[in-house]
């Protein structure tokens, strides 16, 4: 007998809905391009243990007659595509035919729809195989329900993240799909509490409400056309972020992977933004389906354009317009003392930052040296101790998990932290469900603060709010060694001023040093 032979259907099913579903993600997406496919004006997701126990897709589509129903459970069968040109000018999300049976040859999935002049029909699949049939009472739309995602393939589900990782990874989804759509109802719930409600909005309140509405007077609009490209969108004008997770390119409404366009991006912002970080941006290029494959990956998330030169000089060029025609805004330059220099009570000239970590500042009577992360921590505990901290929504809720007697402590101060701009909830006996942070705070920052706060000691109240004032402070202030901005440096020296100078922060130690003129003609042996 020879060595090659035909695999069995259930394990080529298999095989194919490794390529197609990698994690309860993949479901959730797939499920909603299906749900906006059929015209749905509302989609609800509703998720167990992030996705991995059970998810739930529920449309007001147009729904599928009993017939459609169970072709749509086999492999290659769509309403989408009908002839190979069709694969030339795809404009729905799916085109395959294989998001469905692929969930279902590895869950327990149940399928419920119901068309215009149809009866509803409710099918059960358990690992692919069709196990019952029925008529049932539905309104028009869809409901997809699927349980124990890779029950069947043990070894596939061991490699599932923890409940946490998961679910913020379905919410990513099923932002990138909100994004373009902003004049569609989302709604996503985990094990019975709401994390994402999405009402019908303009593309930029939909924005505004999922990045935060503190960004409005920082964007610039993003409307441009040539030939048969148009892109829209928006870009951020100083804002950054430490990795590309604020960077959001589609092609005809699908979210895509692009190298091309964020090397173009990069290079735009290479001196607007700090080394190292990466810039806000949706950008949606609107293009003919001919000029663009998108059959390229499994999960659809690469393309290739039929003309990429034409494509990244359009995008390049227009962003660069926008941001000033590829020239230095100055916000990085070098400090320059005349550019700097600024009233207080007396004439104050900054000089510069010195290794990224002390200001330099010119006093009529000698030299400031400031230390920029004490002179930032005074600032922001004082701050604070006023209640003037803004708070900023997350772009998606994000649920932390602690130790159950340090969620207890953490609870016994929630309207404490909540006046300090951190807005959460219980999510379980060990975990919180944040929902707004400070905004000079990064959630890894506020991660370790709430690990911190967790193991303060039990004591006087009042001496427990001054240390979690101190660690707000401490963690959200500039770092040693980090660069600024010099229209921060001189919001710093303005707020230093407002507070009366001064002169050591929280903890006690000093924030400046002060050489008198005296002192430097002294030292270099000159006549006072």
């Amino acid at each position: 007998m020879g060595k090659v032979r035909l695999l069995p259907p259930e394990l080529v099913a298999k095989i194919a809905a490794g390529e197609v579903i990698e994690r309860p993600f993949s479901v959730v997406k797939e499920l909603v391009e299906n749900a906006l496919d059929a015209g749905a004006k509302k989609i609800t997701v509703q998720l167990e243990e992030g996705g991995k126990r059970s998810i739930m897709v529920r449309d007001d589509g147009e729904g599928m007659s009993p017939e459609d129903a169970e072709l749509a459970l086999m492999h290659h069968a769509t309403s989408k595509i009908q002839t190979e040109e069709d694969l030339e000018k795809i404009l729905t999300y799916g085109f395959r035919g294989e998001a469905l049976p692929s969930i279902a040859s590895v869950s327990k999935l149940t399928l419920i729809t119901k068309a215009q002049g149809y009866e509803g029909i409710s099918l059960y699949v358990e690992g692919g195989k069709l196990l019952s049939k029925r008529t049932v009472g539905a309104p028009r739309g869809t409901s997809v329900f699927v349980k124990e995602l890779f029950f069947n393939l043990p070894a596939r589900r061991k490699f599932l993240k923890g409940t946490k990782t998961e679910l913020e990874a379905c919410i990513e989804a099923l932002v990138r799909l909100a994004i373009p759509k902003p004049q569609v109802f989302f709604e996503l719930s985990h094990e019975g509490k709401g994390l994402l409600l999405l009402p019908p909005a303009s593309a930029k309140e939909r924005v505004l409400l999922l990045f935060g509405k503190d960004l409005e007077d920082k964007l610039l609009e993003v409307n441009a056309e040539r030939g048969s490209l148009r892109l829209e969108g928006w870009i951020g004008k100083e804002l950054y972020w430490g990795n590309t997770r604020g960077i959001y390119f589609f092609v005809n409404d699908r979210y895509v992977r692009e190298k091309g366009v964020l090397q173009i991006l990069n290079e735009v912002y290479s001196d607007l933004i700090p080394r190292g970080t990466y810039p806000f941006a949706i950008l949606n290029l609107k293009m003919p389906p001919e000029e663009v494959d998108v059959n390229v990956h499994p999960t659809k998330m690469e393309v290739r354009f039929l003309e990429p030169e034409k494509v990244y000089t359009f995008i390049k060029e227009t962003l660069k317009g926008l941001l000033g025609k590829g020239e230095s805004v100055g916000l990085f330059e070098s400090l320059k003392t005349e550019n700097l220099s600024f009233q207080l009570e007396g004439n104050l000239k900054v000089i510069g930052q010195l290794k990224e970590g002390f200001l330099l500042v010119e006093a009529p009577n000698g030299l400031l040296i400031f230390d920029q992360h004490a002179l930032n921590e005074k600032i922001l505990y004082e701050r604070g101790k006023k209640k003037r901290f803004e708070s900023n929504p997350l772009l998606f809720p994000l649920v932390v998990e602690l130790e159950e007697d340090k969620i207890k402590r953490i609870l016994t101060l929630k309207g404490f932290l909540e006046e300090l701009g951190l807005q959460f909830e219980s999510f379980g006996p060990k975990s919180l469900c944040l929902r707004s942070i400070p905004s000079f705070l990064k959630v890894e920052e506020v991660k370790e603060i709430l690990h911190q706060i967790g193991s303060l000691q039990e004591g006087i109240l009042e001496m427990k709010l001054e240390e979690i004032l101190k660690l707000f402070a401490c963690k959200g202030a500039r770092k040693f060694n980090e660069f600024l901005p010099q229209e921060e440096i001189l919001a710093l020296l303005k707020e230093w001023e407002e507070l009366g100078r001064p002169k050591t922060c929280p903890h006690g130690r000093p924030l400046l040093w002060e050489i008198s003129e005296r002192e430097l003609l002294r030292y270099f042996r000159r006549p006072s």
